[in-house]
């Protein structure tokens, strides 16, 4: 008959040794750990090397403990090695939010304050770090969209994808600072009202410096006229103005 906490222990073993064996080493903890979370390796376990039993309350203090008990790492350090994968992030950020198997919610209260301020930051999350960007997208997500989470995690949508869609983000793209170019772009993405709008905005007075500023006078004839782009360099319209 099979022991489940030796085996337990075989698992978590794979694990210690994917963390310490380098970049190799590295690409399999992964799904290392999303096996050790979906299957709950890490509540309870034989240590072989020690013939002791290890138990954990909480998987942020499995991660923290030390070697051969735990991973002797930390979560942040865990969820970056699994960064590129978006179904063992999601995991962990689950795993370490969850409440513990003996019941009532054992989070630290650091941790309660970061989900205070990360909903507090929601509405301005191009200040916020990728990284935390990224899990909070896959926790609002998982919360309130289950379907666009979903999608997330089967690969068909990104994170940032999926959270314009629910509505929780507001739609950006990355523009030139060249007219030209910048018109281009406005026409394929702008409809034709929120072209004559920015165009109201581009000709209203600017009060700060404008020798390294796109010109919106020019620019608002460049969206008019997306021809005229091939016609007069955009350096030459600007000298001449000088």
């Amino acid at each position: 008959m099979v022991d489940l906490l030796i085996e337990n222990d075989h698992i978590i073993e794979s694990l210690q040794h994917a963390l310490r064996d380098g970049t190799h080493g590295l690409t399999y903890v992964p799904p290392l750990i999303k096996r050790v979370i979906t299957e709950g390796r890490w509540t309870e376990r034989t240590v072989r090397v020690t013939r002791e039993r290890a138990a954990f309350p909480t998987f942020a203090q499995f991660v923290r403990a030390a070697l051969p008990d735990g991973l002797g790492t930390d979560v942040a350090t865990l969820k970056r090695v699994c960064a590129g994968d978006t179904v063992a992030l999601d995991l962990i950020d689950q795993a370490e939010r969850a409440q513990t198997p003996h019941g009532g919610d054992r989070r630290s209260e650091a941790i309660k304050i970061d989900n205070i301020n990360l909903e507090k930051r929601a509405a301005a999350e191009s200040e916020v770090p990728s990284g935390t960007a990224a899990q909070y997208a896959l926790r609002r997500l998982r919360k309130d969209r289950p379907d666009l989470h979903a999608q997330v995690l089967a690969g068909t949508l990104s994170g940032h994808a999926a959270m314009v869609a629910a509505g929780f983000r507001k739609r950006t793209i990355t523009v030139p600072l060249e007219p030209e170019a910048l018109a281009r772009v406005l026409r394929r993405h702008l409809g034709d009202e929120e072209l004559a709008t920015l165009a109201t905005l581009l000709t209203e007075p600017n009060t700060g410096s404008t020798d390294d500023l796109v010109d919106g006078a020019e620019l608002v004839h460049r969206l008019a006229d997306p021809e005229s782009a091939q016609r007069i360099p955009w350096s030459e319209t600007k000298a001449a103005r000088r």
